[in-house]
């Protein structure tokens, strides 16, 4: 996989879509997934379009089997992708590029934020210990009628 791809998930969670970005550079994937690589079309606004109810709708529809449902991947090349006018697709390829930008943003924004009250409090390098819980047999505890950790913290 390579930026720019889009991820379809065609087993399991059918329909599911991911837009491959620089962040990671190249990836691999599994027989789940369904990659398509996109040439004229820009890659943001077929991943749109597929997340859509309409694009939904269209890969349910070519879903196959009983038990665990799936999508053949000729089906997916049968898929309609309606194309609206360049200017427009790339408007919204330019929306999905900064929702993102604005999502990695947020992200690093509540990091900064966790740090500076961590930071305020003065837990900025507080550990918690690796145990938070301790498991006891169902006999011990009706053998001793507690139920409280307290009473069964190493």
């Amino acid at each position: 996989m390579a930026p720019g791809d889009i991820l379809v998930g065609i087993i399991g969670t059918i329909g599911s879509i991911g837009l491959v970005t620089d962040r990671f550079g190249k990836l691999t994937g599994n027989c789940k997934l369904a990659i398509i690589s996109t040439l004229e079309i820009e890659p943001e606004y077929v991943a749109v379009y597929l997340s859509s109810k309409i694009g939904q709708d269209e890969i349910i529809r070519r879903a196959r089997g009983t038990v665990q449902m799936g999508l053949i991947l000729p089906d997916i090349k049968d898929l309609p992708i309606p194309l609206l006018q360049p200017s427009k697709r790339k408007k919204i390829s330019e929306l999905v590029r900064k929702s993102y930008s604005k999502r990695q943003e947020s992200i690093d924004s509540y990091k900064q934020a966790k740090m500076c009250f961590l930071q305020e409090l003065g837990l900025e390098k507080f550990i918690l210990p690796e145990e938070l819980y301790f498991e006891r047999k169902l006999s011990d505890v009706k053998s001793k009628r507690r139920l409280d950790s307290e009473y069964f913290k190493p």
